[in-house]
This record gives C-alpha cells, sequence and structure tokens, in this order.
C-alpha cells in the first residue's frame, strides 16, 4: 500500500477528517479514530491501487539552457553544498565558467533565463 497515495485519494473523495494513514491500512481522523471501516472510507480504500508511485525526479533540473553545453543540473550537482553566503555561490560559478571555458555572464543569463521559465512552470500548475 502506498500511504500518501491513498491519504490523497481519501482526500480527492471529500473525506476530509483524514489526518493519517498508516501503512499497515488503518486511517485516523482528526479525532485519533480508525475510520477505515466507515462505508465512504471503505471505497476509497478498495479502488486503491497499492502500486508505489515512483519517487519524484530531478528531471526538471536536466533540461539545457539557452547554452547547450551546460545544464542547471550541472550547476547543481557540481557544488558539494548549497551556498550559504552570494560570494561562494559566485566563485563556484567563476570555476564552472572557467572548467567549462564559457563568460560568466552567459552562464549567468542562462540561469536567469532558466529559472524564470521554471517560475512560469509553477505559477500555471499553481503550486
Amino acid at each position: 500500500m502506498d500511504a500518501k497515495k491513498l491519504h490523497d485519494e481519501l482526500i480527492a473523495a471529500g473525506i476530509i477528517d483524514v489526518v493519517t494513514v498508516v501503512s499497515d491500512g488503518r486511517v485516523i481522523d482528526n479525532g485519533n479514530n480508525e475510520i477505515q471501516p466507515r462505508p465512504d472510507v471503505a471505497a476509497v480504500i478498495a479502488a486503491h491501487d497499492p502500486t508505489e508511485t515512483p519517487a519524484p525526479s530531478s528531471v526538471i533540473f536536466d533540461l539545457p539552457l539557452i547554452a547547450p553545453s551546460i545544464t542547471v543540473s550541472e550547476i547543481i550537482v557540481q557544488s558539494p553544498k548549497p551556498k550559504d553566503k552570494a560570494d561562494d555561490a559566485l566563485t563556484h560559478l567563476v570555476s564552472l565558467a572557467k572548467s567549462k571555458d564559457k563568460p560568466l555572464a552567459e552562464i549567468i543569463l542562462n540561469l536567469v533565463v532558466y529559472v524564470a521559465d521554471l517560475e512560469q512552470r509553477v505559477k500555471k500548475k499553481n503550486i
């Protein structure tokens, strides 16, 4: 059983008092009561496809930027950890630009364009 998927299916079916779905099949409401015997809940459980939903991937970060020789995933993945300071992030971008033999301005511009495009996609999907 995919507990998160079942939880989402219960909410989509209008069963809004669901707080938790346990992997053993128990469905707990906001009063800490098991509600899986309720007819409306039981119907959703009976229709539930127990196949686990695949984990989300980071494919979105593999889209090429304007310069097809570099992708956002290269910028993100090549960094051992997120940068806490803007200067550290800039230093990382400078070294990346040198390693790709690209002007720093081109990499930054491509990243800005990518982020703007990503923001538009997120707005369209109401995320």
